[in-house]
């Protein structure tokens, strides 16, 4: 009895979709899920999602790789592929949220203003630093940087979830 719709008739019939989907394998996707969540979290930080915006990309994460779970070839690592799709709602993201890059760096400069009239912890003071350094590099140094040096993926894994030549990373 269901009729062709539009607007919001076809967002309700996929979240219906996705629900289904969810319960009918949500065992399997579940413990594979589990496994790599911390990865997918860190993996999504690195590529500079401010904590705000974490749990929605997350959540748009978990749906796409659960949507795309049964034409992945669960013999090989994981990984790569769920930082493929990590990428690309973080490459979705940057498109659709430039605004809020823009936000994150007048809060950056309010942290410094801050840092400068309080005496902030050493630790803080040089995790702040790093971070600081880290987002100064270009876009394509630090994702790589944080996947290889932070997540511990190969340059060949890097490539792959990138999809970038593998001389380039």
């Amino acid at each position: 009895s269901s009729s062709a719709g539009t607007g919001d008739g076809s967002s309700t019939r996929r979240a219906e979709t996705d629900q289904y989907l969810m319960d009918a394998n949500e065992p399997r996707f579940t413990a594979i899920y589990a496994e790599y969540a911390p990865h997918v979290w860190r993996v999504a930080r690195y590529f500079g999602v401010p904590q705000a915006s974490m749990p929605d990309l997350t959540q748009e994460v978990r749906l796409s790789a659960f949507r795309q779970l049964a034409t992945v070839d669960l013999s090989r690592s994981l990984r790569p592929w769920l930082t493929a799709v990590v990428w690309n709602h973080v490459r979705h993201f940057r498109r659709s949220h430039a605004r809020h890059v823009r936000k994150d760096q007048a809060l950056a400069n309010v942290e410094a203003i801050r840092g400068a009239t309080e005496v902030p912890q050493a630790r803080h003071e040089a995790a702040w630093t790093v971070e600081r350094l880290i987002d100064g590099l270009p876009e394509d140094q630090r994702d790589v940087l944080m996947l290889c040096d932070g997540e511990g993926l190969t340059a060949s894994e890097v490539a792959e979830a990138l999809g970038v030549q593998l001389n380039t990373v």
